[in-house]
C-alpha cells in the first residue's frame, strides 16, 4: 500500500507539473523533449532494469541503500509511469480553454494561483485516471521489486508474496490459499476504482 500510494502521488504530482509546462509554455526543444518522453514510454520496463539497478545502488545514505529499499522501487516504477502520466495529462490540459487562465490573470492571479485554482480543479478527471494507473502499477509491482528487494521479505510487495506461495513441485502449492490471496489482492484496486469512478468515466 505504501508503494502504491507513493507511486500514485509521485506520478500525479510530477506529471501534472511537466504536462502543464508542455501544454501552456513555449520553449526551445519542447517538441524534441515530448518525442523523447514518448520514446521512453515505448520502452518496456524490463529494458531499464539494469540501468536502474546500477544507478540506484550507487545512492546510499549511511547504511541506507536506495537500491535495496521500497523507496528505490517507488522511484524506479515512477520513472516508467511518468512518461504515460505526462502524455495523458498534457492531452487533457490542451482541451482546457486558455481564456479561463487569462481571465484569472486579469483578476490578479499569479501563474501558480491560476494553475492551482483554475487548471487543477478542471483537470480532476485526468488526475484521477493517472492516480488510478499509478496505484495499480505500485499495487501489482513484481519485476522491479523482485530485483531490488528480493533478499528482504519485510519489504516484499504482495505480488512477490503471492508468487512465493507457488511451490517447486506440483503438489506443494496450497492452491486454496493462493486463490484466496489472489482475490484479496484484487479487492483494493476495485475499491480505489469505485471511489474514483465518478472522475474516471469523464476522464
Amino acid at each position: 500500500l505504501t508503494l502504491a500510494v507513493l507511486i500514485s502521488v509521485l506520478s500525479v504530482g510530477l506529471g501534472v507539473l511537466a504536462a502543464y509546462a508542455f501544454s501552456r509554455m513555449r520553449f526551445r526543444g519542447r517538441e524534441i523533449a515530448m518525442l523523447l518522453i514518448l520514446a521512453v514510454l515505448m520502452l518496456p520496463p524490463v529494458a531499464t532494469v539494469g540501468a536502474l539497478y546500477i544507478n540506484l545502488n550507487r545512492i546510499s545514505f549511511g547504511t541506507f541503500r536506495l537500491g535495496g529499499s521500497l523507496l528505490g522501487v517507488a522511484l524506479a516504477v515512477t520513472s516508467t509511469q511518468l512518461p504515460f502520466a505526462i502524455w495523458n495529462m498534457k492531452g487533457y490540459l490542451d482541451t482546457i480553454p486558455k481564456e479561463l487562465e487569462e481571465a484569472a490573470v486579469v483578476d490578479g492571479a499569479t501563474k501558480f494561483q491560476t494553475f492551482l485554482r483554475v487548471v487543477l480543479p478542471l483537470a480532476t478527471p485526468v488526475l484521477a485516471v493517472t492516480a488510478l494507473f499509478g496505484f495499480i502499477a505500485g499495487w501489482t509491482e513484481f519485476l522491479l521489486a523482485q530485483v531490488f528487494v528480493v533478499g528482504d521479505p519485510s519489504q516484499w510487495t504482495l505480488a512477490i508474496a503471492l508468487n512465493a506461495l507457488v511451490g517447486q513441485y506440483a503438489g506443494s502449492t496450497p492452491w486454496s490459499t493462493f486463490a484466496a490471496f489472489a482475490v484479496l489482492f484484487a479487492l483494493p484496486v476495485m475499491v480505489v476504482y469505485l471511489l474514483l469512478q465518478r472522475w474516471i468515466v469523464s476522464g
